[in-house]
């Protein structure tokens, strides 16, 4: 093979990735039908759309809200979380996934994640279950999702809630069942990056009745419907989203189920070859796992594969094979800037609870071994191409291992 390209080398390629939001006439049909409904909120196609994606996934109620957080917060809210609970997560994930028990009052509880998914790991779950614990929250990640199973299994030993955060996860089945609808509540991104995206938005599934109501009125100001179960008023907020945001979802909800398969088509070709290089390791492929999507796609990278090259080095140098992957994954909580945990800034979290948390004393070595050593990420548009464009991925990969010494 030629020189490296960070070296002045012919790069791998040179051709354009997939570009992502993909979109066409269908959104503007669906928008226009709205402009001339003059019905811009609280219309037909906030309804139809969360009835649809609920079905899709397998949940009997949707409710739309207006971003991931936001689904995650209201899910809490309904089910009683409040002021001093504890609420555990896992510490590899963005601070989204902890901007709801924030929100209320409760008190994030970060944990470590297993080596081979970097989803949440069960038996750290259930090691940091208190007298407080409340609820604990399994995050999609890393093109992986968790174990549900086991999570499910501990939530009812030890009488807890399971709210999944599924921003990343729309068309992902375990064991057949959507993801979102394994939990108590499940709660979806709509942002403009994720696979169903109306710019912002989010979405809450759950079967339970009660708890579709109470989590459409604390979206809702709370508002109740006539024919409501529950007939006491919340304090609710305004989380709806408009008109306009669910006719593109409803749009990009079609073409979903292609662009899943794709995603993982091209995912396990990938993991297949990539599995053959020494010093690449794909994320494990739980065999309970039906249907994958992909946020991300994720390796873990073994530097002594590479003659000792450093990660981020290694990251630079594909990136000069015009390859767009980047260094690490979502960072962990405790060293995230945006995960602000100064009291002064959410002083219900710890009324009732008697002391301040400081998250610098808590370890999670896997977690910040994946963030800061071994994770190699592309994001999801990447798995939209093509057999061939995979190949290049791992030509790259072969080009940069052959050339190793030169980094």
């Amino acid at each position: 093979m030629s020189k490296l390209a960070i070296h002045g080398g012919i790069p791998v390629r040179t051709a354009p990735w997939p570009s992502w939001p993909i979109y066409g006439d269908r959104e503007i049909e669906l928008l226009t039908e709205v402009v001339k409904s003059g019905r811009w909120g609280f219309g037909p196609k906030e309804e139809e759309f969360a009835a649809k994606f609920a079905a899709y996934q397998g949940a009997k109620h949707g409710i739309c809200v207006s971003g991931g957080a936001r689904a995650l917060e209201v899910a809490l809210r309904a089910l009683g979380v409040g002021p001093g609970d504890e609420v555990i997560v896992p510490a590899l994930t963005f601070v989204g996934t902890v901007e709801g028990a924030w929100a209320i009052g409760a008190v994030p509880i970060l944990v470590d994640v297993d080596p081979d998914t970097y989803t949440i790991d069960p038996a750290k779950a259930e090691e940091a279950i208190t007298s407080k614990t409340k609820a604990i929250i399994p995050v999609n990640i890393c093109g992986c999702m968790p174990d549900m199973d086991a999570i499910m299994e501990i939530a009812d030993k030890h009488d807890v809630f399971v709210v999944e955060d599924a921003a990343r996860a729309h068309g992902s089945r375990w064991k057949d069942q959507g993801a979102g609808t394994i939990g108590h509540l499940g709660g979806f991104s709509l942002q403009a990056s994720k696979a169903v995206n109306c710019g912002e938005g989010g979405i809450i599934l759950t079967s339970n009745d009660i708890l579709a109501e109470k989590c459409w009125s604390y979206r809702n100001n709370g508002r109740l419907r006539p024919g409501f179960i529950i007939k006491e008023h919340v304090f609710g907020r305004h989380y709806r989203i408009s008109e306009f945001q669910a006719a593109v979802a409803l749009a990009q909800l079609e073409r979903l189920d292609e662009q899943v398969n794709r995603r993982q088509e091209n995912a396990l070709y990938l993991s297949e070859r990539l599995a053959e290089i020494e010093g690449i390791r794909p994320m494990k492929r739980d065999p309970r796992i039906t249907r994958q999507n992909y946020y991300t796609y994720v390796f873990r990278y073994d530097a002594d594969g590479f003659g000792g090259v450093p990660r981020d080095r290694f990251v630079e140098a594909l990136e000069a094979e015009g390859i767009p992957f980047s260094a690490g994954t979502d960072s962990i909580l405790q060293e995230e800037p945006l995960f602000v945990t100064d009291p002064d800034e959410f002083p219900l979290s710890y009324k009732g609870y008697g002391k301040r948390m400081d998250y610098s004393q808590v370890s999670t070595p896997i977690a910040r071994r994946a963030w800061k050593e071994e994770g190699v990420s592309c994001y999801q548009s990447v798995l939209l191409g093509t057999q061939e464009d995979m190949d290049d991925i791992v030509e790259a990969v072969m080009k940069i291992q052959e050339h190793a010494d030169e980094l």
